[in-house]
């Protein structure tokens, strides 16, 4: 996808207006990261667009605003906010912005810098994980492909919901360890 970019334009509080370029398509919920210079490096901010308007949206940063200006880059990430589910949240205190606290005050110290991100899931954590479908199924949108436990919880490893018709699982992960970064099954339509 063709990066997207837009100009700041307006700032009131944590509320700011970017000027869309002309081929900027935008949809309400998506991430865009207004770009601040701070000494020698370039920190990423972190906004959602709350509101498109013609030629222009409206975005609600989730940092301190102190040097945001006019005149600012920002670029979209054609993602939606969303959060990452998996073995490892259990237990685990986030932000708003789905960073573990724990992980942040360990990098940062007592006041987390800006433009900070730590990923949600720990990705070198192994987990035992214990298939429910096998090589030939035939499988559908919600299907459990096999399940990971975490503590008392069971978390189920499901083919995406947004896949539609019947599919074939190609390969499959034999019961062991994993991480939530691995490839657990391959299926095709």
């Amino acid at each position: 996808m063709q990066q997207r970019h837009g100009t700041l334009i307006g700032c009131t509080d944590n509320i700011v207006e970017v000027e869309l370029s002309a081929d900027a398509m935008l949809a309400q919920g998506e991430i865009g990261y207004i770009e601040l210079p701070d000494k020698d490096v370039t920190v990423q901010v972190m906004a959602e667009v709350l509101e498109v308007r013609e030629n222009s949206c409206v975005m609600q940063v989730f940092e301190p605003t102190e040097g945001l200006c006019n005149g600012l880059k920002v670029t979209f990430s054609g993602d939606p906010l969303s959060i990452q589910v998996g073995p490892g949240m259990l237990g685990t205190v986030y932000d708003g912005l789905q960073n573990p606290l724990k992980e942040l005050a360990h990098r940062d110290g007592f006041f987390l810098k800006r433009g900070s991100r730590v990923d949600p899931l720990d990705s070198t954590k192994m987990w035992d994980f214990v298939p429910t479908a096998k090589i030939g199924d035939t499988v559908a949108a919600g299907q459990v492909l096999g399940c990971v436990k975490e503590f008392h919880f069971e978390h189920k490893i499901m083919v995406p919901f947004d896949l539609s018709g019947d599919w074939e699982v190609i390969s499959i992960e034999s019961q062991g360890e994993c991480c939530v970064s691995d490839t657990i099954a391959v299926i095709k339509n």
